[in-house]
């Protein structure tokens, strides 16, 4: 009859489905991923300063001084771990703070020579993040990942890049 001919070709349909549903590969991780907005940025540039073993570089177009606290407050504690950071400091306004935070003996600072309009972190040469620094929020799109090739291509890059366009505050 029409109900049972209608369930077979249902169970057909049904069965090829499931067939080319089991062919995709599956995704196992996600490695990469986007942060919208200055305080997902932030954050994510937060949590990267506490999962470092060894080494972190930070650029930032500008001073966000939370940043700075968690780098302080993280580099007291872990006196091995060497922090790199790179920014258009106002020395009148944080000039005592590096100072300071300088006598930890393991914070080196460098001031931007020129406008860098974009955020660039790179922690242990696993985990990179990269974004623009946009009036618009929505427009602040940043890319965080630590996924093995990516983030040592890109480690690669930023060290060279803003030593070649910063000096050391000493």
């Amino acid at each position: 009859d029409d109900a049972t001919e209608i369930a077979e070709k249902n169970e057909n349909t049904l069965d090829d489905i499931h067939k080319a549903s089991s062919s995709i590969p599956e995704i196992e991780e996600i490695t990469t991923w986007q942060v919208v907005g200055r305080d997902a940025l932030v954050a994510a540039i937060k949590d990267a300063i506490y999962r470092v073993k060894s080494s972190i570089i930070i650029v930032m177009p500008y001073v966000i001084p939370e940043i700075l606290q968690v780098i302080s407050e993280f580099a007291y504690q872990k006196k091995a771990v060497r922090f790199m950071l790179t920014s258009r400091f106002e020395m009148g306004t944080y000039g005592d703070i590096i100072r300071k935070m300088m006598g930890l003996g393991n914070i080196q600072f460098r001031q931007l020579s020129g406008a860098m309009e974009f955020f660039a972190l790179t922690r242990d040469a696993e985990e990179v993040i990269l974004g623009p620094a946009t009036e618009k929020e929505g427009e602040m799109i940043s890319v965080v990942s630590n996924q093995t090739a990516f983030s040592i291509l890109y480690s690669q890059f930023i060290g060279p890049i803003f030593q070649a366009n910063s000096r050391p505050i000493k």
